[in-house]
């Protein structure tokens, strides 16, 4: 691929080639901290354990916010405004 003023790894970013090196050839690991493969692996490995795990502390704190409201007697209306708040 022939460089061409623009980025392939960010289309709306000017290259940078010119700057890194004299040959005109724009190559996707011209900059490695550009390059979005790395993050994008990251993110399919963590998301659905992090969304698992988010939930899981929801229930508990939910669980725990029923019990507190069963006990508080007149003040049971607070906890439940909180349960309701952290969901959503």
């Amino acid at each position: 691929m022939t460089c061409r003023g623009q980025c392939p790894l960010r289309p709306s970013s000017p290259c940078l080639c010119s700057a890194l090196s004299d040959d005109p050839v724009c190559a996707p690991g011209t900059l490695p901290s550009r390059n979005l493969d790395p993050l994008e692996q990251v993110r399919e490995v963590l998301l659905l354990p992090l969304v698992d795990a988010c939930v899981d502390v929801q229930d508990a704190l939910a669980e725990a916010l029923f019990w507190l409201a069963a006990h508080a007697g007149a003040a049971q209306n607070d906890f439940m405004e909180a349960i309701q708040t952290l969901r959503q």
